[in-house]
């Protein structure tokens, strides 16, 4: 009889475990016959204690058989039969874990991506976890060594690196049972951790990055790599190289660097920990050594040092910043936050490059009035102005955040609440020109008009000096240059608003000639009528209602009936944003522009 052939009559027990233990490498032949055993096939075959014969059988021809998968298949049959206390026994004499161990390896080390086997090997998988699945169900406790369980762990996760099909419940659920009773009264992690962090980095975060964040796995997979890679034990003996060699890891993972979500994750596992030991001053290295790995994630690793408290050095934040092409400004605005010297070098070649061509978006306009913030919060905000003054002058779009209604709010809030008197007056002294024939330079504005509103929400009156110099600017505004400047008649229009001393110093000199007030303001939104810039038509009549409030007009009556006429044709077609305002439109501007003087119109309309 060949050793392949499968006999077909056995009597005896010797006959049977003589042909199960032939040297044969084809397992094949030799599964049937003990499937027919079993199944007791031969029916005048004596075979005392026959299932612990071919449990233990199973083991001494697990190396061979392990390939195979009728091989685990027959294993949950045999295992099954067997009484309470020879499953005990025969658990105890054999390493079972070992041979899973064994198993996984061999299936994890010639698996690749492109793996034209990979419906037969998940069907191994399988077979081999319901065989682990089969014992744990013996209430026989899965432990193991630690060398075993990392071995059993890290091949895992190769498996289901290749294969992510591999990470079901149930699998996950043995493994992690798996690493659990293997730690079970362990006290020093250090060759553990060694041992995970020389064999199962890659392995461990290219799983991380693939599972969903739902996933219990994901869960699972965190803590062990929290424990493991940023052990203390660990960091101690190599801590200079430590997160040099976890960033080399990571960037054979494809598309981690761009993945801020992952590596924002990755970085909260090791600040945790060091966070709960005596290496706090490690966080801000392994922050900055991420900043240097993946600097367009920037963003979710400011924010995790953030969130533990922790300060990373300005050259690195510098650095960070200098790296996003093109400018990310919600991380600008993020560092400014955290340490304005970061970026205070670099904020006239910003004004002057970047946001001097930019258009507004939300993100660049928190920048910029962060920026401001920034500038307050040291005590010069002056300084910002200045640099804000000077960017202007050479000439800005009207699309750029440096000349947007948010920037101006945003300084004059600031002034509002930050600057005293004295402060507001060395500004006015060096903006205007010292030389009675000095003109203001366009860039002064619009920084001027956040200066004026500014001081007009000042809780005090405002004092004599203050105020002679805002007549000082009223008379530079009437300059040539300026007459085409829709900015220079809003200026016009907040210092008439700042003191009813000041509109009745120079209300003679305002509208002398116009003797037909209505005449002069139906005249204004003429649809046939040229228009250099309706938006000075829009502020020419704000000034007309400041005068109003002070001297009786000619004419005057008749404008307020009008303008209550027209109030109805007040519309969504204007979006309340002056450098919106048109030939078209300018009704309905008018119309949103008197609704808070109500009670001019009504007192003129009575009249």
């Amino acid at each position: 009889m060949s050793s392949l052939d499968i006999p077909e009559a056995v009597t005896t027990s010797e006959q049977a475990s003589r042909y199960l233990r032939s040297k044969t490498k084809d397992v094949g032949p030799l599964i049937v016959f003990a499937q027919a055993l079993i199944d007791e096939k031969y029916v005048n075959l004596y075979f005392p204690r026959k299932e612990d014969f071919l449990m233990d059988w199973w083991f001494d021809r697990a190396e061979i058989g392990m390939k195979n998968d009728d091989f685990w298949q027959i294993f949950k049959k045999i295992w099954t039969s067997l009484s309470a206390g020879s499953k005990r026994q025969i658990y105890q004499r054999h390493k079972f874990l070992d041979t899973i161990k064994s198993a996984l390896a061999l299936l994890a080390s010639d698996v690749t991506n492109n793996d034209s086997q990979k419906t037969e090997r998940l069907a191994l998988l399988s077979s081999i976890f319901d065989a682990v699945e089969c014992v744990e169900q013996s209430k026989v406790w899965l432990r193991c060594t630690t060398e075993v369980m990392v071995s059993i762990v890290i091949d895992y996760l190769k498996l289901v690196s290749v294969f992510p099909e591999a990470a079901s419940e149930k699998w996950c659920r043995l493994v992690f049972s798996i690493y659990e009773n293997a730690l079970y009264g362990v006290s020093n992690f250090k060759k553990i951790s060694q041992s995970f962090s020389n064999n199962g980095l890659l392995a461990g975060f290219t799983v991380l990055k693939q599972v969903d964040r739902q996933a219990k796995l994901h869960d699972k997979l965190s803590n062990i790599l929290r424990d493991l890679v940023f052990s203390p034990s660990v960091v101690k003996d190599d801590e200079n190289q430590l997160f040099k060699k976890l960033c080399d890891v990571l960037a054979q993972i494809p598309d981690s660097r761009q993945d801020s979500d992952f590596l924002g994750h990755v970085l909260s596992l090791g600040l945790s920990k060091f966070g709960k030991t005596k290496q706090r001053s490690l966080m801000p290295k392994i922050c900055e050594e991420f900043l240097n790995f993946a600097p367009q994630a920037a963003r979710s690793i400011l924010r995790e040092a953030k969130n533990h408290d922790i300060t990373i050095s300005t050259q690195s934040l510098t650095k960070a910043l200098h790296a996003q092409e093109p400018t990310d400004w919600s991380l600008a605005t993020m560092i400014l936050d955290g340490d304005a010297d970061a970026v205070f070098p670099m904020v006239e070649g910003l004004m002057d490059d970047k946001l001097r061509n930019s258009e507004t978006s939300r993100d660049i306009v928190a920048f910029v009035c962060q920026l401001a913030d920034s500038y307050t919060k040291i005590r010069n905000l002056q300084l910002f102005i200045n640099i804000w003054r000077k960017t202007l002058t050479r000439g800005v779009p009207e699309t750029s955040v440096l000349v947007s209604e948010d920037l101006v709010r945003a300084v004059a809030t600031r002034i509002s609440e930050n600057l005293t008197i004295n402060q507001l007056n060395s500004i006015f002294v060096e903006i205007i020109p010292k030389d009675e024939t000095g003109e203001l330079m366009s860039g002064d504005i619009l920084p001027l008009i956040a200066i004026i509103l500014g001081t007009s929400l000042l809780p005090d009156t405002l004092p004599d000096s203050l105020l002679l110099k805002a007549e000082k600017l009223l008379s530079l505004l009437n300059a040539e240059a300026l007459q085409d400047n829709y900015l220079a008649w809003r200026l016009k229009y907040l210092i008439l608003s700042m003191d009813k001393n000041i509109v009745k110093s120079v209300i003679e000199s305002l509208y002398t000639g116009a003797s037909d007030v209505a005449s002069a303001v139906k005249s204004l939104v003429n649809p046939d009528r040229k228009v250099y810039d309706s938006r000075i038509q829009y502020f020419n009549l704000q000034m007309l209602f400041r005068i109003a409030e002070f001297k009786p007009l000619t004419g005057f009556p008749q404008v307020a009936q009008w303008l209550l006429d027209i109030m109805d044709a007040k519309s969504l077609q204007w979006d309340q944003n002056i450098a919106n305002i048109g030939t078209m439109n300018l009704p309905v501007a008018f119309a949103f522009c008197i609704i808070d003087r109500w009670l001019v119109l009504i007192e003129y309309a009575l009249h």
